[in-house]
């Protein structure tokens, strides 16, 4: 199948997810308010934390090794159910241990009960993210496609029978997203048993393969999941809750972008590792340059009408988040051509550039955050925020055209920098 052909379909879907997710999250704000919009707002961040730890690890292992030889198949996914068992267990007696003091010391605002059902979330979460990167490493576009849009929308379906029983709070929210998760994680798996020959084989080998890439990936991608709510968390941590419901509005918005960068950039990857050669190189210059032109137009739309489309779709209440959204646009559209290179250099083998330049970025991030969060507040953390994305777009975007093995070559099956 043609990128193009691939892309369309998979902009179609991020189009869907994009609706849907919007519109749970302006029934879920307008339903909450400040505070309770910040408690989701945290407690989502968390299970995208908890899932970062091993899921996207476990995806883009999975993703580069199947591409590469697809008789992988069945040991990437029965050493990811031992993997997932071992690992959620080790995280549910954490939290039952030590969930109190996390929350007195590093959450506070949150309870133990949406606590509990952000870390058991992570199971399905983390199962059906790995199964996500098996099926993109198969080239199923419209199955991968159809894993990222279905859990969604049995979210939103959930929240809006929530809707008709009067009943609405963080906690009731997250139980409907691991029910959600945990319906699809069981389709997902029986998707894959009828439809590939698989068996449970779990192999030491193909652990240390995973291993040896998921590392780097997991440690690549947290960093840079961190790099996009740490301010958040400081925000909270500074001002409380209430700032913290009315900044994630900001980043909510903002972020519209980065759907288009990660659909991009999701395809781009299977194409890269599965072995293209110079051809890998004007496919990833032509997508960088499509999706800094969207960005740009994207910004002056959101600097024009940013303010009058968050109080048309919330409430005049977030009408002060505007100011933050406007800080966070420069950033936002280099950030989002810095993931297009960030996603072929995960292609080419994880070279360490794709550590250091997210943890670079993440460092300056925390750091301009506690300086300036006390004093300017929400938009402190907006300026903050944006200049870390402008270092982290431009660092890896001055490798990526300085190193010209890393554009041409076919994809490299190491760890290690290629000089």
């Amino acid at each position: 199948m043609r990128f193009r052909k691939i892309f369309s379909i998979s902009l179609v879907s991020q189009g869907a997810v994009l609706f849907i997710g919007f519109v749970n999250s302006i029934m879920i704000t307008r339903y909450l308010g400040l505070e309770g919009r910040g408690q989701y707002a945290i407690a989502m961040n968390v299970i995208t934390i908890l899932a970062l730890l091993l899921g996207d690890g476990l995806y883009r292992s999975n993703t580069y090794l199947v591409s590469l030889d697809r008789r992988r198949l069945s040991s990437l996914f029965s050493n990811g159910l031992l993997v997932i068992a071992g690992f959620g267990t080790v995280l549910l007696l954490i939290s039952f241990i030590w969930g109190p003091h996390i929350i007195q010391t590093a959450l506070p605002g949150l309870n133990m009960n949406i606590l509990f059902w952000a870390v058991i979330s992570m199971f399905p979460v983390i199962f059906v993210r790995s199964i996500e990167g098996l099926v993109l490493g198969l080239q199923r576009y419209l199955i991968f496609n159809g894993l990222v849009i279905l859990p969604l929308a049995i979210y939103l379906m959930f929240n809006i029978l929530l809707h008709f029983s009067s009943q609405y709070s963080p906690a009731l929210i997250l139980r409907n997203y691991f029910m959600a998760m945990g319906l699809v994680s069981i389709l997902a798996a029986f998707w894959l048993i009828r439809n590939e020959t698989i068996q449970f084989q779990p192999k030491w080998a193909i652990a240390k393969e995973s291993l040896s890439s998921g590392i780097k990936a997991n440690v690549s991608h947290l960093c840079l999941f961190m790099l996009f709510r740490v301010d958040i968390f400081l925000i909270n941590y500074f001002l409380g809750m209430e700032q913290a419901g009315l900044y994630s509005i900001a980043v909510l918005i903002s972020e519209l972008l980065q759907k288009i960068a990660n659909t991009s950039g999701t395809i781009l990857y299977p194409k890269v590792s599965g072995g293209s050669t110079k051809s890998s190189q004007t496919l990833s210059i032509r997508v960088l340059i499509f999706v800094l032109g969207a960005g740009l137009i994207f910004s002056i739309f959101l600097f024009i009408f940013g303010k009058a489309l968050i109080i048309l779709l919330f409430k005049k209440e977030f009408a002060p988040a505007a100011t933050s959204l406007y800080y966070l646009l420069p950033g936002t559209v280099i950030m989002a051509g810095g993931k297009i290179v960030l996603f072929s250099l995960w292609g080419k083998g994880f070279p360490r550039i794709t550590i250091i330049v997210p943890l670079a970025a993440l460092i300056l991030n925390t750091a301009l955050n506690l300086v300036l969060i006390p004093k300017l507040g929400i938009e402190g953390a907006a300026i903050s925020t944006s200049l870390s994305f402008i270092l982290f777009g431009l660092g890896l975007g001055g490798y990526f055209f300085s190193h010209p093995n890393m554009r041409n070559g076919r994809a490299i099956p190491v760890v290690e920098d290629v000089e």
